[in-house]
């Protein structure tokens, strides 16, 4: 089966695996790396771009979000802005189940928390955080902005890391734009500024799990690195990046990168194809104490 644009690798057991898309829909295919092809779609996958969504989407309901979010994993369901039987707004889609509406309007980049209980998704001013429980929505007290998005749930602070673009003034130039973080705390809509940059967070909650519990992997692009990406381990408790490899001209999205750790392999998402990166010789050395 013909798919144009490979978005994501992950793997389960000693399986590879990769969101692909075609001319119709998103879905999971195997990948057999002897023969540099994709096999079969994995059995249920076939709305999907993640093993860990459960719900299927109804034939009539249309979209703007990306189906690429990392959602419930605990079977709970996923959360889409878009229309279904003329009603627009956003809805929580769970497995065999009918279609709930949570809220109307225009949502964008919803995120759920592994465990199910809460929302954050963005509107086109502001973010709203909802009690999947109760199916109350409650505005965010934050000044509005354009961008205005959750992109990871920190499960070791059980909070939602926002971010956002801001416009800043140089003397003689054009303004540059650079990103703004909080996190934020869904039960009780309590915001705490950050400092610093963390863009090589990947994104989604269910991110690879790097050695301790509360590690992932992650990478910065080249507009943060000097040459390249810079690949290593996050501590989603302290917010903190330990570059392990420099990956030099080649400019990649955390959110599409998998590690093996064991064999210095990364395996990537780049521009529709599938990469395989031999990361021996590309270690960066430890800093001396």
């Amino acid at each position: 089966e013909e798919v144009s644009n490979i978005l994501d690798v992950w793997r389960t057991g000693d399986e590879l695996q990769v969101t692909a898309r075609d001319a119709i829909r998103t879905g999971r295919f195997r990948v057999d790396l002897k023969k540099k092809e994709l096999g079969p779609a994995a059995p249920g996958s076939e709305d999907w771009s993640r093993p860990a969504l459960v719900a299927k989407l109804p034939p009539d309901f249309t979209t703007d979000s990306g189906l690429s979010s990392w959602q419930d994993k605990q079977g709970g369901g996923a959360v889409f802005g878009g229309d279904l039987r003329e009603r627009k707004g956003l809805w929580l889609m769970r497995k065999d189940a009918v279609p709930e509406f949570l809220a109307a309007g225009s949502f964008t980049d919803e995120l759920v928390s592994p465990d199910g209980k809460w929302c954050v998704a963005a509107k086109p001013k502001g973010i709203v955080r909802i009690n999947l429980e109760t199916k109350e929505v409650f505005p965010v007290d934050l000044a509005a902005a354009d961008g205005l998005k959750a992109v990871a749930y920190l499960t070791p602070r059980k909070k939602f890391l926002l971010v956002w673009p801001v416009s800043v003034p140089v003397p003689g130039k054009d303004p540059e734009t650079r990103q703004e973080y909080c996190l934020l705390d869904p039960v009780t809509g309590e915001s705490e500024p950050l400092a610093g940059d963390y863009r090589a967070f990947p994104g989604y909650e269910a991110a690879q799990p790097a050695g301790t519990r509360d590690e992932m992997w992650g990478g910065v692009d080249a507009d943060l690195a000097d040459d390249g990406t810079l690949v290593g381990r996050l501590n989603g408790q302290t917010l903190l990046f330990q570059p392990v490899w420099q990956v030099k001209g080649l400019s990649l999205n955390a959110a599409t990168i998998w590690v093996d750790e064991k064999r210095e392999i990364l395996y990537a998402a780049k521009n529709g194809d599938l990469l395989k990166i031999d990361l021996k010789g590309m270690k960066i050395p430890a800093a001396k104490k």
